[in-house]
C-alpha cells in the first residue's frame, strides 16, 4: 500500500493495523478504569467512616412512639388543671370526674386496657365543644380515625341514655326568680318554664334533603325545647325537618304522650308561632311583643303591657339556647 493511504487512515500501517488508533483506545480504557476505581475507594472510605463513627454497625432504629403512655399525659392535662379542663372540654375538673362517675357507676362506659373512661369521654367533649373533625382528633389523641369515630359514638348512645337522668320536668312551685321579681309576680305565678324551637344544622341523604330545607336554605332539623328559669332544659325533642313548624310539632307531641308534663293550674310562656291553649300562655296578637320593639318606651296599653312583660319572662329559652349553641358550637354548623 503507499503512502497516501497511511495519510488516508491518519497513521501509519503496521501488521494489519494503524499504530494511533491502537494507543488512543488503551488509553480511554486505562482512564475508565481509573475513574471507576477511584470512585469505589472513595465510597468505600466514606461508607467506612460513617460505621467507625456511629456506635454500632448498623443504623439505629427511630424510637417507638408510646401511644398509650401519650394518652395518659393527654388526659393528665385535662385533670390536672381546670383552665386546660374548661379549655377543651368546656367543664371544670370537678364536673368532668362527676361526669366520669356517673358513667362509672351506671355501667355505660367501661374502660379497656388502652382507652380509659376518662379518655373516651375527653374524646367525645372535645369533637363536640370545639366542632373538631376526626382527622384532628387524630393528631390530639394518637388514635387512628376509626378509634376516634368508635369511642365517639359509643360514648353518644350512652349519654342518650341519661336523658331522663338529666332532662327532668319543672318542678309545680312557683320558681324564685318569679316570687322575687315585682313586675312578674303575682301575674306570673302559675307559670314554670318557656318552650320554643331552633334550629340545628342537619346532613341528611339527597333523597329527603328538601324536606329539611327551611327559611334558613339549608337543611336544619326543629328542635322543640322547654327550660325552667335556671335555664335548665326541661323537655327536648329533636329530629323534625327544618320546614316543620313549632305549633305542629307542640301537637303531635301533645297528641302522643310525650314526656312534655303540663301540671294543672301551670302554664308555659310561647311566642305566637304556638297555638293559644290551656297550659301554653301566647302574647297578644298584633300588638308589639319583641323587646326590641319597646326598648325606651313605656307599654300604652294593657296588651302591650302584658307583651312586655312575657317577652321579658320567657327570654330564658332563647338565653338557654345561646349558652348551649356557644358552648358546643358543633351545634351550629
Amino acid at each position: 500500500m503507499d503512502n497516501n493511504d497511511d495519510d488516508i487512515y491518519g497513521g501509519d500501517y503496521v501488521d494489519g493495523t494503524y499504530g494511533s488508533d491502537v494507543d488512543d483506545d488503551d488509553d480511554d480504557d486505562d482512564d475508565m478504569i481509573a475513574e471507576v476505581a477511584s470512585m469505589a475507594v472513595v465510597g468505600t472510605t466514606l461508607v467506612l467512616t460513617t460505621v467507625m463513627e456511629g456506635e454500632g454497625l448498623f443504623i439505629e432504629r427511630a424510637l417507638y412512639e408510646n401511644n398509650y403512655q401519650t394518652d395518659r399525659t393527654f388526659v393528665n392535662i385535662l385533670m390536672n388543671s381546670d383552665v386546660h379542663c374548661h379549655n377543651l372540654l368546656r367543664m371544670n375538673t370537678e364536673c368532668f370526674g362527676r361526669l366520669v362517675d356517673i358513667f362509672k357507676s351506671s355501667g355505660l362506659l367501661t374502660g379497656t386496657i388502652h382507652c380509659t373512661v376518662e379518655e373516651q369521654l375527653a374524646i367525645f367533649l372535645h369533637t363536640i365543644s370545639h366542632n373538631q373533625q376526626n382527622r384532628c382528633m387524630v393528631v390530639y389523641c394518637k388514635r387512628s380515625g376509626e378509634t376516634i369515630s368508635r369511642y365517639f359514638n359509643k360514648v353518644l348512645r350512652a349519654i342518650l341514655k341519661l336523658v331522663d337522668r338529666f332532662i327532668k320536668p319543672s318542678s309545680s312551685n312557683t320558681p324564685r326568680q318569679i316570687r322575687e321579681n315585682d313586675r312578674w309576680y303575682p301575674y306570673f305565678k302559675d307559670c314554670i318554664g318557656a318552650i320554643d324551637g331552633t334550629h340545628i344544622p342537619a346532613k341528611v341523604p339527597a333523597d329527603i334533603k328538601l324536606c329539611f330545607i327551611g327559611r334558613k336554605g339549608s337543611p336544619t332539623q326543629n328542635v322543640l325545647a322547654a327550660c325552667d328559669f335556671d335555664l335548665k332544659f326541661t323537655f327536648v325533642l329533636a329530629g323534625w325537618e327544618g320546614t316543620v313548624s313549632d305549633s305542629r310539632m307542640l301537637g303531635d307531641t301533645l297528641s302522643n304522650d310525650a314526656r312534655i308534663i303540663c301540671h294543672p293550674g301551670k302554664f308555659y310562656l310561647a311566642d305566637a308561632g304556638f297555638p293559644l291553649l290551656e297550659n301554653f300562655i301566647t302574647p297578644f296578637r298584633k300588638t308589639k311583643y319583641h323587646l326590641s320593639e319597646t326598648r325606651g318606651r313605656a307599654p300604652q296599653t294593657t296588651k302591650q303591657l302584658f307583651n312586655h312583660r312575657h317577652s321579658s319572662a320567657g327570654n330564658m329559652i332563647e338565653r338557654a339556647f345561646g349558652v348551649l349553641k356557644k358552648r358546643f358550637p358543633i351545634l351550629t354548623t
